[in-house]
């Protein structure tokens, strides 16, 4: 059995089971992709008369799951064609999935044939942008679990730039974009701060009310397009190249000005000894006209007398 057989539907708003059903139509037709112990789509049955398949590669999860859907597949389509699917569908599902996946823009790719005219898929992707990611990067934990955001199954983490990406390169457009809150109170934030020596500014407060740091996962609707999708490709280095590369550059400019320093200390010391230089020459100078007016004196003295 996986870590998720045991998932049901709770009939709340804020949840992600909710608002994908929420999107589904009545008497869909619907294959449900990573479809567990078959809850999800047990409920699309009951409640909405939908016709649900799934696939499922946990046998002991599919043979459940094949009791409350009408077909349940174990193949594994990252490394098989699609060819095993009998049906094209309105709804494909993919809950809390994406994730797991190797590849999946070329699994998008391929599911997207089984798609019906107007048909869309409906996913929910966990947010690695949430505020309690964030928080626990700045105490320095990343401590995986069996399930939640940092999940130790998950291949890859996704925000909402990212999700994005990921369906315009297999070719859809996201129609829509939901997503589920869990905010941290603003006093928890602070205590939890305070703890490692920070300070909430009142612009951390309202940035951890925003969508990207309180969504805890994005549930969405993609509909394949008929033209070419411009697709922002990630960044070929990641974020701490970029934080080396600031380092580099302060460096480079650090060394500059020290140099510049160096040099003009340089300058100033030769200013210094050629001053000396004028100095002694000057003293020189005095010390003959002081002699020379040392006779005129004697002089004038003698002529007095």
């Amino acid at each position: 059995m996986s870590n998720y057989s045991s998932s049901e539907f709770e009939n709340d708003p804020n949840t992600p089971w909710y608002k994908a059903l929420s999107n589904i139509p009545d008497g869909a037709t619907v294959l449900d992709f990573g479809c567990s112990s078959g809850n999800f789509g047990e409920v699309l049955v009951k409640t909405k008369d939908c016709i649900v398949d799934g696939i499922e590669p946990y046998e002991a999860d599919a043979k459940i799951a094949a009791t409350k859907l009408r077909k349940v597949y174990t193949n594994n389509i990252e490394k098989e064609d699609t060819d095993f699917l009998e049906s094209d569908y309105d709804v494909i599902y993919f809950g809390d999935v994406i994730e797991h996946l190797v590849e999946p823009v070329k699994v998008l790719k391929k599911i997207k044939k089984h798609l019906k005219n107007g048909g869309v898929i409906i996913f929910s992707i966990p947010n690695m942008a949430h505020m309690s990611v964030r928080l626990s990067l700045l105490k320095g934990n990343y401590k995986h679990g069996d399930t939640g955001l940092l999940d130790k199954t998950h291949l890859h983490f996704y925000d909402r730039d990212e999700i994005t990406r990921v369906f315009a390169e297999a070719g859809f457009n996201i129609s829509k974009m939901d997503y589920v809150k869990r905010d941290i109170p603003r006093d928890v934030l602070k205590e939890e701060l305070n703890k490692i020596g920070l300070t909430a500014s009142r612009g951390f407060l309202d940035s951890s009310k925003s969508v990207d740091a309180s969504a805890y996962q994005f549930v969405g609707v993609a509909r394949p397009s008929a033209k070419p999708v411009r697709v922002k490709r990630p960044s070929p280095s990641p974020a701490i190249n970029e934080f080396e590369r600031h380092i580099d550059y302060v460096k480079t400019v650090h060394k500059a000005q020290i140099k510049a320093h160096k040099d003009r200390i340089e300058e100033l010391a030769r200013e210094n000894s050629e001053l000396k230089q004028q100095n002694q020459q000057l003293r020189g100078k005095i010390m003959t006209l002081r002699k020379l007016l040392s006779k005129i004196r004697n002089v004038a003295r003698r002529e007095k007398v």
